[in-house]
């Protein structure tokens, strides 16, 4: 699937607010019936973690974590991408779009993740960082979208 287009939300392809899933369930044919209601919500599941992929948020054993909805974006982000190793740059990209940052930025979100996630970087669980090149979620147990009533 190609990338959403610069200054919308890099989770759903829609301005942000909008009312889409994420690109990575193919969240129409998932949340959208024949009926045109919307009875399922789709999620990204890596007991205990759970990222609800509609909100925005991450929950663990069913409670909120504390994190920013752009932060539960790159870790819905890297975990519809798991295995693959996700370049810096495609994340600054595609995170930080006509904004000049650095690669500091991104090094700090990844480790406001990892604090959320209570992940090591020295021997990580859920995010590995690829020396010089990127990140990779590794998470053992993964389940990748899944839908909830």
């Amino acid at each position: 699937m190609t990338p959403p287009k610069k200054g919308l939300s890099p989770f759903s392809g829609e301005p942000e607010g909008g009312n889409r899933c994420c690109h990575v369930a193919d969240c129409d044919q998932l949340v959208n019936n024949k009926k045109g209601t919307i009875p399922f919500l789709p999620t990204l599941s890596f007991p205990p973690y759970e990222i609800d992929v509609r909100r925005h948020v991450l929950l663990r054993d069913g409670v909120t974590v504390d994190l920013s909805p752009r932060l539960v974006e790159i870790l819905g982000h890297l975990a519809a991408h798991h295995g693959e190793t996700i370049t810096k740059e495609s994340l600054l990209d595609r995170f930080w779009p006509d904004v000049h940052v650095t690669e500091n930025t991104l090094t700090r979100a990844i480790a406001d993740i990892r604090h959320a996630l209570e992940d090591d970087a020295s021997t990580p669980r859920f995010i590995q960082t690829v020396a010089r090149r990127g990140y990779r979620f590794i998470a053992q147990s993964f389940h990748g979208p899944q839908v909830i009533v």
